[in-house]
């Protein structure tokens, strides 16, 4: 090997090193920012997943089909100088965080995962596959060449040179003369100062503005049905927080000599004290530690509460407002006796006309035929809708309705 073509692949060779390293952080940088508007996504899916489990599930289906969608698209492609590969990487990173954030919302995984894990996981795993993807594929000399060559303007100086230095006979006078050009081309360019950047400065700044944006929303509050429970609980009236309390209870009787009974035990006091703040912390300790509070409390006593359907406690102040007195304007028909209401429920017609259910009690007649007691009517039609609402009879949407309907006591 002739020293003129020995030193001008030298130079190249070192060129070569230099653009993979740059490659590598271009393919880093690519998928990582892919994950982490996929991971902003999930961290809002994550603010709901406790309490709108179907909003953060579809959240989730969405990231996962809108960013390969995209990134199929030609167009997008160009705007955002993704070549195949880079394109297939940001495609099945977002698959992927989709696929893995539905997963952990539907297996209710998703307490166990800290809001930062959110995003570092998929942006750290994104960055790590798109080094290994690019130190895999590698850059030949042909490669840099021909890129030196249409960056710098060289005429294909330097892609002869690497032609001719692979052929049988690469030391040629011919040869020689375009190894010399090659070696003069690069000494005077410097390897250092060569144009190997093939992306701008976009993509950091990209990179940058979404980590920040992920940041961002880690620091956003996360709505848990145990704080909205909290919130409502000076909202409540005597009988919910009875029931609340003896859920608690409950739970600290079924957990027996565990470690989590105490914690159960100092729920029930929170509700009876009405120290929202002190719950709070208990069932964020509870949360911690992998409780689901619907699974000690109940899903009705949670609705009834207003930290079921994500009302808080607005929904448990309308609750205060309705009684037998609203039973009057809703629930009846017609003035009579003072303390004495005639009902317009056919089953109360059947019960006045003397056809009561065998085994069930009802409110009685006067002695005219035409009208019941208040307090009688009020008693048997609420015990009416809470074996209605125990056995399944009220559809979902008029569950709550129902509930608040019949709480004050």
């Amino acid at each position: 090997m002739t020293d003129v073509r020995r030193d001008m692949l030298a130079l190249l060779s070192a060129a070569a090193k230099r653009l993979l390293w740059r490659r590598v952080l271009e393919s880093a940088a690519v998928p990582a920012v892919a994950a982490g508007l996929c991971a902003a996504a999930l961290e809002v899916a994550w603010m709901f997943a406790a309490v709108r489990g179907q909003l953060a599930a579809a959240i989730c289906v969405t990231v996962a089909l809108v960013g390969p969608a995209a990134v199929a698209i030609r167009a997008f492609r160009r705007w955002a100088g993704l070549d195949a590969v880079q394109a297939a990487l940001a495609a099945a990173v977002c698959a992927a965080c989709g696929a893995g954030g539905l997963a952990c919302v539907l297996g209710t995984w998703h307490a166990m995962v800290p809001k930062a894990a959110v995003w570092a996981v998929p942006v750290c795993g994104a960055a790590a596959v798109g080094v290994a993807v690019q130190l895999a594929r590698g850059i030949s000399l042909r490669q840099t060449a021909l890129l030196i060559d249409a960056r710098c303007d060289l005429a294909e100086r330097l892609a002869t040179a690497v032609e001719l230095a692979g052929a049988k006979t690469p030391d040629g006078p011919m040869a020689r003369c375009v190894y010399q050009q090659a070696h003069q081309a690069l000494a005077r360019l410097g390897p250092r100062r060569l144009p190997l950047w093939r992306r701008t400065r976009a993509t950091p700044a990209a990179l940058g503005l979404v980590l920040l944006l992920c940041a961002t929303l880690t620091l956003l509050p996360t709505f848990t049905p145990g704080d909205q429970l909290a919130d409502a609980l000076r909202a409540m009236n005597a009988e919910q927080r009875d029931e609340l309390a003896k859920s608690f209870a409950e739970a600290a009787r079924r957990a027996g000599g565990t470690e989590l009974a105490p914690e159960y035990l100092k729920a029930a006091k929170a509700v009876e004290i009405d120290d929202p703040e002190k719950l709070k912390e208990i069932l964020r300790q509870l949360r911690e530690r992998g409780v689901r509070l619907v699974e000690v409390v109940g899903a009705d006593v949670l609705a009834a509460a207003g930290a079921g359907g994500g009302a808080g406690a607005a929904g448990a102040k309308s609750a205060r407002k309705v009684g037998p007195k609203a039973s009057t304007r809703r629930g009846v028909s017609g003035e009579g006796p003072k303390g004495m209401v005639r009902v317009f429920d056919p089953e109360y017609a059947k019960l006045l006309a003397g056809r009561k259910t065998p085994g069930e009690a009802g409110p009685e007649p006067d002695a005219g035929g035409d009208f019941v007691r208040l307090d009688d009517a009020w008693k048997h039609a609420r015990r009416r809708a809470e074996a209605s609402l125990a056995a399944g009879k009220v559809p979902h949407e008029y569950r709550r309705i129902v509930r608040d309907f019949f709480a004050a006591p």
